[in-house]
């Protein structure tokens, strides 16, 4: 477990990966085009993909809300 307590919030699940491979970069940028909108250039870079399943967001004037996605 996460916890980024600066931001009011704790992250329950997460699942993260990242790709360095310069072919598997590449056939993940033209998989989701949003990532070469970033940069157009993929040479030499890296790709971390985070997975959220579910967040608690926390507040000192409500009670723990669980988000779940």
């Amino acid at each position: 477990m996460i916890r980024k307590q600066d931001y009011g919030f704790h992250l329950i699940k997460q699942l993260a990966k990242s790709v360095t491979d310069s072919e598997q970069v590449e056939k993940l940028a033209n998989d989701i085009p949003q990532i070469k909108q970033l940069d157009e250039n993929l040479h030499d870079k890296a790709i971390i993909m985070i997975t959220i399943n579910s967040a608690i967001i926390e507040s000192f004037r409500d009670r723990p809300e669980i988000i779940n996605f």
